[in-house]
């Protein structure tokens, strides 16, 4: 199976919160909560601005990755 990451569309944010917090919390150790990051809550306004982006990896109607760039100055 191959999968093909695309641009962020909205819709499944859940899904994308159900996937980045158990590898903070449990594989990372982070001890850290949606509200700690309204970045995750604002996609589109906080990543697909200027040249930056979140893509998502889609399996069916599930998110089995994410990847994002955000410009923070200097190219």
């Amino acid at each position: 199976m191959i999968f093909a990451p695309r641009p962020y569309a909205g819709g499944n944010d859940e899904h994308i919160f159900g996937l980045i917090m158990p590898i903070q919390s449990n594989e990372f150790g982070v001890p850290i909560t949606p509200a700690d990051q309204p970045d995750l809550g604002r996609t589109p306004a906080y990543y697909q601005n200027s040249i930056g982006n979140f893509w998502v990896t889609p399996d069916g109607n599930r998110i089995v990755g994410t990847i994002s760039l955000k410009d923070i100055g200097n190219r």
